[in-house]
């Protein structure tokens, strides 16, 4: 059983061949939206912010969607540690009634990032050794409003021109949009 996958381009991988993986070699660390499954990647987090990447200092962009970004967030406080293990802990005590409404979910996601974050803002935008990218979608279509069968039916079809390739994803979303903390947007990402 192969745990991990490497991809690389020819130049990358013949680095790897020759020197190994370095964290010195690491300056774009990607974190996708993933809900839950994030969780599972705490242990990494914590090895790679709390150990590994200090131990070779350089800027890193960390670019993430949803729970990516939160993962990130949290490893660019003052203490990467503390942050991360905040995130796991406040994520899984989360507790919601069997088929949650969107502004319940909504509230309850807002009030715990409150408390992960508040207090933390000008550590997490001033980091030395990380640049935070922040990822969001706008829907279009089907999924311009988070509404029931409208949005199965939208990310339904998302999944649908995926599959057809993804250049037919213009059809059921915006542009990505890319948020830079220090003020940059950036629309063509």
């Amino acid at each position: 059983m192969i745990a991990i996958t490497l991809r690389a381009g020819p130049r990358a991988l013949a680095r790897l061949k020759s020197h190994g993986l370095a964290a010195a070699d690491i300056a774009v660390v990607p974190g996708a939206a993933g809900g839950p499954k994030a969780l599972g990647l705490n242990g990494l987090d914590l090895a790679l912010f709390g150990d590994w990447f200090p131990k070779a200092p350089r800027v890193r962009h960390l670019i993430g969607a949803s729970i990516g970004a939160w993962r990130f967030a949290a490893a660019c406080r003052s203490d990467a540690a503390q942050g991360l293990r905040e995130l796991a802990r406040l994520y899984a005590e989360q507790r919601y009634p069997p088929r949650p409404g969107a502004a319940l979910v909504t509230r309850k996601v807002r009030e715990m990032l409150r408390e992960l974050f508040e207090g933390h803002e000008a550590a997490i935008l001033s980091n030395p050794a990380y640049r935070l990218h922040i990822l969001a979608v706008r829907g279009r279509g089907l999924l311009a409003r988070d509404a029931g069968i409208r949005r199965t039916v939208g990310f339904g079809a998302a999944a649908f021109a995926n599959f057809a390739g993804r250049r037919h994803l213009r059809h059921v979303h915006a542009h990505p949009h890319a948020h830079d903390p220090g003020g940059d947007a950036r629309h063509d990402v």
